[in-house]
């Protein structure tokens, strides 16, 4: 057993905690200055917060939020596969593949894989869904939703 899964086992964070993860889920650009002044801590306080929540596995990593419209991909989609069984793993490394998916999750239901995507326009989509996702081998059948308005 790794040192991160014993402080991972007994790490439980506080209120003072989540102030600090809130306020880094909104901008994990902010400076260790920054932060202490939002959340009314001392710095050298929120750097060891920080310091132990990482050591705990709380935080994984920090990611850009990229903006899509700039990138000339502003529609968003989810589809949904059912998939052979069999088949899963080989689709999944598939799907990690192609450079418009941007999430892929296995789920309970009636659906096997549900994968986020983004296209450039209703044509672009057009041709993601129907040159590559149908024609994997082991998917029986996609059911694809756009997006509207995303709330959060």
């Amino acid at each position: 057993m790794g040192a991160e899964d014993s402080n991972s086992r007994n790490f439980e964070p506080d209120d003072k905690d989540f102030l600090i993860l809130e306020h880094l889920e909104r901008d994990a650009g902010l400076t260790t200055k920054k932060l202490a002044i939002a959340v009314s801590m001392p710095q050298t306080t929120v750097h060891n917060r920080i310091r132990r929540l990482k050591e705990a596995g709380v935080i994984k990593k920090y990611v850009a939020i990229l903006d899509y419209r700039k990138l000339n991909k502003p529609l968003t989609a989810y589809v949904l596969l059912d998939i052979s069984y069999e088949d899963h793993s080989q689709i999944s490394k598939k799907l990690a593949a192609m450079p418009f998916v941007t999430e892929i999750c296995a789920v309970t239901g009636a659906n096997d894989i549900i994968i986020k995507l983004r296209a450039k326009d209703a044509e672009d989509l057009g041709e993601i869904v129907l040159k590559n996702l149908k024609r994997m081998g082991g998917v029986a059948r996609t059911e694809t939703m756009l997006v509207l308005e995303t709330a959060k």
